[in-house]
């Protein structure tokens, strides 16, 4: 499932704070996109509104076109979207420091992405990349690199097929 996003003047408040004023890009599909923005500028908030968490104050997302209103996540998760929240503690103490960077500690990516392709997701994978001590551009363009190194398709048939007998005969 290949899918396009299109946040239009996306607004989000909470009570009296505005924290989202108007965002608006569009994500084709095939892409891999990074999300940079200082602490606190709203970035798991977007995320939080594309994956059914929070509705937007104001604005609209579109999936490949159409306009979406999800009421929960398992709705967003039916149209290919999922978000894998930055709290999960993905950190391993032995690293010697409090943040994430992609490709660096003991965090196996690869196994994420097997993991995905063994249950048929092929929608957007969403990577926040947070690493107060390391210049933002190095960073996000080292992170983005690495998803580009383990981004790979799942395989077109199970590798027993391949042996399997009827399968062989099927084939010819």
């Amino acid at each position: 499932m290949s899918l396009a996003v299109t946040f239009d003047s996306i607004d989000k408040s909470f009570g009296p704070v505005q924290v989202l004023h108007g965002v608006g890009f569009a994500l084709e599909p095939g892409r891999i996109y990074g999300l940079v923005g200082e602490n606190g500028a709203g970035k798991s908030t977007l995320m939080k509104i594309l994956a059914g968490y929070e509705a937007p104050t104001h604005g609209e997302v579109r999936v490949n076109g159409r306009p979406v209103h999800f009421s929960g996540s398992r709705d967003a998760e039916a149209a290919g979207i999922v978000l894998i929240h930055q709290e999960l503690n993905l950190g391993d103490a032995r690293r010697f420091w409090d943040f994430r960077s992609v490709g660096r500690g003991m965090v196996d990516f690869e196994s994420l992405i097997v993991a995905l392709n063994d249950v048929g997701y092929s929608g957007p994978l969403s990577v926040e990349w947070e690493d107060s001590r390391m210049d933002r551009v190095h960073g996000a363009t080292e992170s983005a690199a690495f998803c580009h190194r383990l981004d790979f398709a799942p395989a077109a048939g199970a590798f027993d097929a391949a042996f399997d007998k009827k399968s062989q005969r099927q084939a010819t």
